[in-house]
């Protein structure tokens, strides 16, 4: 006990440890979330690292009088731990840990007791959180958020536009696979260009950064492709997973040094004419319905382009019948008009890639790492959702037709003004 235990702790000795390491040796090993399948044991050496904390720390930290480095609330089973405890750390700043394990930062107490920091690491889903906080005249716990593990969205900081609270937001992108971050993008939040989607900005030093086709090609500025990562960032491995790690780290085609490998990611990006990357979404989120290849991320950008959509979700779903169809998962701010959403989507969007069915929740629920759980999202029950107001048939012909769509499309109940296509219908 590090306060009340000097007089033991003041008879060791203050010599470093006598202990070689070399560039190439263990840090650490840590699980990813296992989103798409079991979680996988992803080995990092020093120099990947180091390469990281000493990118971050000429981003991250001022090196200003009178702040703290950092404050610590995610769990450390998450690597985006690893910016908030060792890049204050080796400038000689104080680290913060949170007081409780709420899994709202900013009604933690300690946050507030020894604000402002250099910075503060957070998820987006964090940032839906803000709402509760009431500033007024205080001045805000600091100067920039570090924002990492999912997409960004503009939407994510209305609250410091509607208030006018300078911050400026870091987007650092970076799967665990290439030690915490890679990208970064950095902006304000009075910044009125902010719309959409967030780039995750250009490469760290010492990263390289590729947009690939199909067949492994390069691909040019404005098609989306996969992002391969190489540089000194790019992970050992997967401990024990030697035939995964051979088909995920693979050797640098596009360099001419000799040993260089690059972590093929999975995700969806594209080059911006600035040099800077758009991110859309992961490979594992494309699905097939009624013979279309959907993108879910794409869909999920675009409603988030809408000023009255705080949050958004969209999955594929089975229904009892077997069919394939969209559910939408939204928070909202006011109240939620089902048409009027459906039909600013339908403006921007091909209609097969409308989610059917809707559901509005108060609160995404979140893992311990401030990730949206899309497996704690409750289960879309098209008679649960939000549908027009429920009318029951009236003559034998509705009754008979009400009939059909239950059995053909593995709904309860049809009301006389429920649309055919909305309950998961199609021309199929």
């Amino acid at each position: 006990t590090i306060d009340t235990d000097w007089a033991e702790i003041s008879r060791e000795s203050k010599e470093n440890l006598d202990i070689e390491i070399a560039d190439n040796s263990l840090a650490y090993i840590i699980y990813t979330s296992g989103s798409t399948g079991k979680p996988k044991g992803v080995m990092i050496e020093h120099k990947s690292l180091l390469n990281y904390i000493l990118n971050g720390q000429a981003r991250y930290i001022t090196g200003e009088e009178g702040s703290m480095g950092s404050f610590i609330h995610l769990s450390y089973t998450f690597d985006a731990s690893v910016t908030g405890m060792f890049m204050p750390l080796i400038w000689g700043k104080p680290v913060v840990i949170a007081s409780t394990k709420t899994m709202n930062v900013f009604e933690d107490e300690n946050l507030q007791k020894y604000a402002p920091y250099d910075f503060i690491k957070l998820t987006p889903s964090h940032l839906e959180l803000i709402t509760a906080i009431e500033t007024k005249d205080k001045a805000w716990f600091t100067k920039k958020l570090v924002i990492g593990g999912e997409a960004l969205h503009a939407g994510h900081f209305s609250y410091f536009k509607e208030r006018e609270i300078e911050a400026e937001i870091v987007n650092e992108y970076g799967p665990t696979e290439t030690t915490v971050g890679c990208s970064t993008y950095k902006f304000s939040t009075l910044d009125n260009q902010a719309t959409g989607s967030i780039s995750i900005g250009k490469p760290m030093d010492n990263t390289k950064m590729y947009i690939t086709g199909q067949s492994g090609e390069l691909l040019p500025a404005g098609v989306w492709g996969e992002i391969w990562i190489g540089g000194e960032g790019v992970a050992r491995g997967y401990l024990n997973r030697e035939e995964l790690t051979k088909e995920k780290f693979i050797e640098d085609p596009f360099t001419k040094e000799e040993s260089q490998k690059l972590y093929k990611t999975g995700d969806i990006g594209r080059w911006q004419e600035d040099g800077t990357i758009e991110y859309q979404g992961r490979k594992d989120d494309q699905v097939k319905i009624r013979g279309y290849r959907i993108e879910l991320g794409e869909i999920e950008n675009v409603l988030l382009q809408n000023e009255k959509i705080r949050q958004a979700v969209v999955l594929a779903k089975t229904n009892k019948a077997g069919n394939k169809y969209l559910a939408g998962y939204i928070t909202t701010e006011g109240k939620f008009d089902k048409e009027a959403i459906t039909g600013w989507l339908s403006s921007k969007l091909p209609e097969y890639m409308v989610p059917a069915l809707w559901m509005e929740i108060e609160e995404m629920p979140l893992t311990s790492n401030g990730k949206i759980d899309k497996r704690a999202l409750p289960e879309a029950d098209p008679s649960e959702l939000i549908s027009n107001e429920y009318v029951a048939p009236q003559t034998e012909t509705e009754e008979k037709l009400a009939g059909i769509w239950q059995q053909l499309l593995g709904v309860e109940r049809v009301g006389i003004h429920d649309n055919f296509f909305e309950l998961g219908g199609h021309s199929l």
